[in-house]
């Protein structure tokens, strides 16, 4: 560090925890004063002698004063210059100690970027790129040894994380001269080895399925990280860090801390019904609050593997992506359907000044509804697979009485019915379906769908078209045209719940039994909606027949009032 030294400052400065440090004087370059752990303070002269950096010990504080090492440095300085350091006594002359590279870097990234980058880690990362010049002494690293490891990382195709790591050996070398190890950056002035040209990647409703589909294949944790990556629209490490705690289900809220935020601004996303699905299946690790982990400790990484075998499924010979790629593509799906600048930037949390002032410093929580429609909009250019498809009918027809366990109960009437209500909406014609064989891709009709062999498969997550097929065929279901049908006044029954059909129904039969009034039919509607707060018109209907059926009251059902008669088919 650097100062003006002065007898007051000199009796401030604090022992070394640890190892000695040395503080510079201001007035005399070359002056400093080196302080150990026991509270020592040694003058010294620090000089390139013969292209070497040497030190030159004047004496001890306070037996020799501030104004005699001063007078005493002036003395070396000057005869270094004028070449007469030979008069020097050997004695007094002690070499520095040599740092390398690889022994300034771990310093660099402890007292420098741990508490000024976030991204500390990555910084780390990147300097690990010039290992081959970490056995060399920092003061004699030339221009070309950088500019050689620069050459090597754009050789090995990453042009950009050329620059990065520019960027990064310029910062350690400045904050190298801050602390006197060296007196000039060998890359001071250094040009970025490469254009950075913004990307504009993005990908198509076709690729967006494709890695749907190829995420859900990969269980978990892969696969429910792909899943809510492509629905939040939030960045792959905001993603992968999710915790528990951050998460209110109840209010389908995300609240992103600002300590985890790129931007360093807290940020609350809603979650979609099917992101709130997919989050109550993950499996909770015990005294673990990270969302996406296999260990409990750590988040999850590895993808770059993950991309790998995502690649597969885009298509090898597809125009390369990122996962950045996919924030990118959920902001231009947006700006199509017209959705205002501001509410896609609140969606992705951008700083970008279109927001900017006192609104963005106070306004933290403003804008949850529109971004909770923008990303209602956006799912419409979402495909989901049939068992994502069956669970959204079924949460549609049922509600909160919906299990997701019913995509394993077979003889569950809620999955019998939820089954039966996709395959309607997929014989109407209204719910786009695509269908993907190995060599080709084709949209579902409803010919197909409407097949004596047509069968939705939830095991495997796939249909089959025909009795002859050879293996289940991989589908991508509309999300949101499925969703519009199944609300269409009540086309696919029932709406309500099979539990209020069932208790109406019985409802009805002992009103029969016991004489009571059950005509005319809308009185008996009016009094069951009061009972039954989910019932259905739909499903009193079917109640209100099953139970005259039950009963055998004729007269009922041809306008009558009920008769105190027992019918033949009680007695």
């Amino acid at each position: 560090m650097k100062k003006k030294l002065t007898p007051k400052t000199i009796d401030a400065l604090p022992p070394a925890a640890g190892k000695r440090y040395e503080v510079h004087d201001q007035l005399l370059p070359g002056l400093h004063l080196r302080v150990s752990a026991t509270g020592g303070k040694v003058f010294g002269v620090s000089r390139r002698i013969d292209g070497r950096m040497k030190r030159i010990r004047i004496g001890a504080y306070p037996i020799v004063s501030l104004a005699d090492a001063r007078e005493k440095a002036r003395d070396i300085l000057r005869d270094i210059e004028l070449g007469q350091y030979d008069q020097i006594s050997p004695s007094v002359v002690e070499p520095a100690p040599r740092l390398t590279l690889g022994d300034v870097v771990p310093q660099f990234i402890e007292l420098y970027a741990k508490p000024r980058n976030r991204d500390w880690r990555g910084t780390d990362r990147v300097l690990q790129k010039f290992a081959p010049l970490f056995p060399c002494p920092i003061d004699e690293i030339k221009r070309a040894d950088i500019v050689r490891v620069l050459d090597t990382i754009i050789a090995g195709g990453a042009p950009t994380r050329a620059n990065r790591a520019l960027a990064a050996i310029k910062k350690l070398m400045n904050w190298c001269i801050d602390r006197g190890m060296i007196e000039i950056s060998p890359v001071a002035a250094l040009r970025p080895p490469t254009k950075e040209i913004a990307r504009d990647r993005v990908l198509t409703d076709e690729e967006m399925i494709s890695i749907w589909h190829a995420g859900a294949s990969e269980g978990f944790p892969f696969a429910h990280f792909t899943q809510l990556l492509i629905l939040t629209g939030q960045r792959r490490g905001e993603v992968a860090g999710m915790r528990w705690s951050e998460l209110d289900l109840d209010k389908a809220i995300w609240t992103l801390p600002a300590k985890r935020a790129k931007n360093a601004t807290s940020h609350i996303v809603p979650l979609a019904p099917l992101a709130i699905l997919i989050l109550k299946s993950v499996p909770r690790f015990l005294d673990s609050d990270l969302v996406f982990t296999t260990t409990g400790d750590t988040p999850i990484s590895g993808f770059g593997r993950l991309k790998e075998r995502l690649d597969i499924a885009v298509g090898l010979d597809a125009e390369d992506w990122r996962f950045h790629d996919l924030r990118r593509t959920m902001a231009t799906n947006m700006a199509i359907m017209r959705i205002q600048p501001h509410i896609i930037e609140a969606v992705l949390n951008h700083k970008t000044g279109i927001v900017s002032g006192v609104a963005a410093t106070y306004n933290r929580h403003a804008y949850l509804d529109e971004k909770r429609e923008a990303l209602a909009e956006i799912k419409k250019k979402i495909f989901v697979s049939p068992v994502a498809a069956f669970q959204t009918v079924g949460l549609e027809n049922f509600g909160s009485d919906w299990d997701d366990e019913c995509i394993h109960e077979e003889d569950s009437e809620l999955r019998r019915v939820a089954l039966k209500n996709l395959r309607l909406a997929l014989q109407s014609g209204t719910v786009q379906a695509i269908c993907y064989s190995d060599r080709s891709e084709h949209v579902l009709t409803p010919i197909e769908a409407a097949g004596e062999y047509f069968r939705i498969d939830l095991e495997s997550d796939c249909i089959n078209l025909s009795f002859f097929a050879g293996k289940p065929i991989r589908a991508a279901i509309h999300a949101e045209d499925l969703k519009a049908f199944i609300r269409n006044n009540g086309e696919v029954p029932p709406v309500a719940t099979v539990g209020a059909k069932t208790a109406c129904r019985k409802w009805i039969v002992t009103r029969i039994r016991n004489g009571e009034r059950v005509k005319p039919k809308e009185f008996l509607w009016a009094e069951a909606l009061r009972q039954f707060t989910r019932l259905s018109r739909r499903a009193f209907e079917d109640a209100r027949k099953e139970a005259i059926s039950e009963t055998g009251r004729t007269d009922i059902a041809k306008g009558g009032r009920p008769s105190t008669k027992p019918s033949s088919r009680e007695t």
